[in-house]
């Protein structure tokens, strides 16, 4: 965990001063998606098998229109942000879903009561 957090510490400064990113792995596609608008977006593309041996997910913002507007005076404000996961598995009829619900809920329960 402590190598994940270091590698996503580092994509982090990276993509604040402009630089390309490296190392990535050939099954994530970075950045095309990114350029305009309020939402940006990477695919990582796998199999079910190759999902399940993943550990974690890293989510950061990135600079946006606040960051270039300095006179709005919205660069101090508070900013959520999210992951949104599209899983897709066509030609099956087993319900992903539902535990992936149960474990996020039970996962973000805990957090809300750590935080409070």
């Amino acid at each position: 965990m402590d190598e994940f957090r270091a590698r996503i510490n580092q994509a982090a400064r990276d993509d604040e001063e402009g630089a390309a990113g490296g190392g990535v792995a050939e099954d994530w596609l970075l950045g095309s998606f990114r350029d305009s608008g309020s939402l940006h977006s990477d695919f990582w593309f796998g199999s079910a098998a190759d999902l399940a041996e993943r550990d974690a997910v890293g989510v950061f913002p990135v600079g946006g229109w606040w960051k270039e507007k300095p006179y709005l005076d919205r660069y101090e404000s508070k900013a959520r942000y999210s992951l949104i996961v599209t899983i897709r598995a066509p030609g099956s009829d087993v319900d992903i879903f539902t535990p992936v619900e149960i474990a996020l809920t039970i996962a973000a329960t805990a957090a809300t009561e750590i935080e409070s």
